[in-house]
């Protein structure tokens, strides 16, 4: 089952979560664009236990598909595809 992680965008992990309560911190700033671009698919307080694997495959790969400022307008898939290449 894809779980939380799988639906964090590149450089989201729980450990890059700000620590303190600062919402002008860049990572407090992202985290609740994140959370926003998730609850264009899925209510806040889904319970992703009883969702489709496959669906919620599906909103993973549109989030990591869409191009971020903050990658200098390069999508997470080509960001990670570019650290995981050869040479």
């Amino acid at each position: 089952m894809v779980g939380f992680p799988a639906l964090c965008s590149f450089g989201m992990s729980p450990s890059s979560f700000p620590s303190s309560g600062d919402s002008t911190e860049p990572r407090a700033i992202q985290n609740e664009n994140t959370n926003g671009l998730l609850r264009q698919y899925l209510p806040k307080g889904t319970n992703l236990r009883i969702q489709d694997t496959g669906a919620l495959a599906a909103i993973a790969d549109e989030l990591n598909d869409r191009p971020r400022k903050a990658l200098d307008w390069d999508t997470p898939t080509e960001r990670m595809s570019a650290l995981l290449s050869p040479g």
